[in-house]
C-alpha cells in the first residue's frame, strides 16, 4: 500500500486503542456475554440472543478486509453476530489476545500461529482459509539481479518469525541461498528501508506497488512473485482450540457470517462497495484501492474450508524457522469441523 503520514497517524490510532482493548480484557469479556466467559470454560451460547465477539486483523490490508467487509455489509448482523473488527500488529498480542479470550477470532498469515503451535504448545487451529498464494513480492535492489546473486545480502523483516521471515525460509530452502534478516518493524518501514537503499531486498512488496516503488528504486528486480507459489494457507483464520471447542455453535455462525462475507467480496456486482472499504481501511486512493482487489482476487480460494495439504507444504517452508516443523503433524494445526459444518447451513 501506498502509506502517507497521515495515514501512519490513523493506523497508530487504531493500533492504540486495539492496545486499549488488551489493557480491557475483564471489560471485554464480561460485554462477550454469549461468546463465553474464559478460554477453558463451558459453553453459554444461545441462539435466541447476539452474539459479541471481536475478530482482529494482523495488518490493514486488503487481504484481511474480509471481516471489515462483512461488518460493513451488514453480514455479520444477518447471522446474529454482534463484531468488532480491531486490529493487533505484534505476534505476541495476537497470540495473547486469543488465549485470554479478548479476541475470538484472528485474520492473519502464516506462520505466527503456527510456531505458537509448534514451539509454545499453544493449540491455535486454523478454522478457515481465505487465500492460498501470498499477495507479495521479493525484489531486490540492481545489484543484485538473480535469486543466486542475493546470497549473504540484507533483507528487511518485521521481526524473526514472522510472515516475512516465513518468505525468506522459504527462499532459502527453495533456492539453496543464505540471507541475512534485518528485523525493522512493520512493513511501511521495511519499504522505507529498501527504497533508501539501507537494505539490500524486502520479501513481500505488494504487488500493486511495484511500478511506484519502480520509480523510486532505479534497476531493482523483482525476483519472486509468490502469487505463483500456490497451494499455501496464505490468509487465514485462527482461533484458540479451548475456546472454539467450548462454544463451537459461536465459532459455526461466525465463520457462517464471514464464508458469507468472502462471497460477498468476491462478487463482481460488489466491487464498488469493497474497494471502498479497502479505500477506507488502508488510506489509498480509490485506483489503488481498486488494483489492490483485482490483485487479492488472483489468491483467493474456492471456499473458506482450510485445507491440511497446504498446511503441509507451509511447515516444510517452515523448517528453517523451527526444526520440529519438519515433523509436526499438519492435521493438529488444522480444524476445518467448524467451516464444513458453516458451509451446509
Amino acid at each position: 500500500m501506498h502509506i502517507t503520514e497521515e495515514l501512519m497517524g490513523r493506523r497508530r490510532r487504531r493500533l492504540l486503542a486495539s492496545l486499549a482493548l488488551l489493557g480491557a480484557g475483564a471489560v471485554l469479556v464480561s460485554a462477550c456475554g454469549s461468546s463465553g466467559s474464559s478460554p477453558g470454560g463451558g459453553s453459554s451460547d444461545s441462539a435466541a440472543t447476539p452474539v459479541n465477539v471481536t475478530i482482529a486483523q494482523a495488518s490493514p490490508v486488503p487481504d484481511h478486509e474480509v471481516p471489515t467487509v462483512t461488518e460493513d455489509a451488514g453480514i455479520f448482523k444477518k447471522y446474529g453476530i454482534n463484531a468488532k473488527i480491531t486490529l493487533l500488529t505484534s505476534g505476541s498480542e495476537q497470540m495473547g489476545a486469543l488465549v485470554s479470550g479478548q479476541i475470538q477470532m484472528l485474520s492473519i498469515p502464516a506462520p505466527v500461529p503456527q510456531l505458537s503451535a509448534i514451539d509454545d504448545g499453544q493449540p491455535m487451529e486454523e478454522v478457515a482459509q481465505f487465500e492460498d498464494s501470498f499477495d507479495a513480492m521479493l525484489v531486490s535492489q540492481a545489484k543484485y539481479p538473480t535469486i543466486a546473486s542475493l546470497n549473504g545480502a540484507t533483507i528487511a523483516i518485521s521481526t524473526p518469525g514472522d510472515f516475512a521471515s516465513l518468505l525468506c525460509s522459504y527462499i532459502e530452502k527453495q533456492y539453496g541461498i543464505k540471507l541475512k534478516e534485518v528485523p525493522i518493524g512493520p512493513y511501511p518501514a521495511q519499504l522505507a528501508a529498501f527504497e533508501a537503499g539501507r537494505v539490500d531486498a524486502i520479501p513481500a512488496l505488494q504487488p500493486v506497488q511495484l511500478s511506484t516503488v519502480q520509480q523510486k528504486v532505479k534497476g531493482m528486480h523483482m525476483l519472486v512473485d509468490f502469487r505463483k507459489v500456490k497451494n499455501v494457507p496464505a490468509i487465514e483464520i485462527v482461533g484458540y482450540g479451548p475456546w472454539l471447542k467450548a462454544h463451537k455453535a459461536t465459532a459455526i455462525k461466525m465463520l457462517e457470517a464471514l464464508s458469507a462475507g468472502f462471497s460477498y467480496y468476491k462478487d463482481p456486482a460488489n466491487k464498488e462497495f469493497v474497494v471502498k472499504v479497502i479505500e477506507k481501511e488502508t488510506g489509498d486512493s480509490a485506483a489503488l484501492a481498486e488494483a489492490s482487489y483485482q490483485s487479492v482476487l488472483q489468491n483467493m480460494t474456492s471456499t473458506i474450508v482450510p485445507s491440511v495439504s497446504d498446511m503441509k507444504n507451509m511447515l516444510s517452508a517452515l523448517t528453517v524457522e523451527s526444526a520440529k516443523a519438519g515433523t509436526f503433524d499438519a492435521s493438529k494445526l488444522v480444524n476445518a469441523s467448524y467451516a464444513e459444518a458453516a458451509v451446509k447451513q
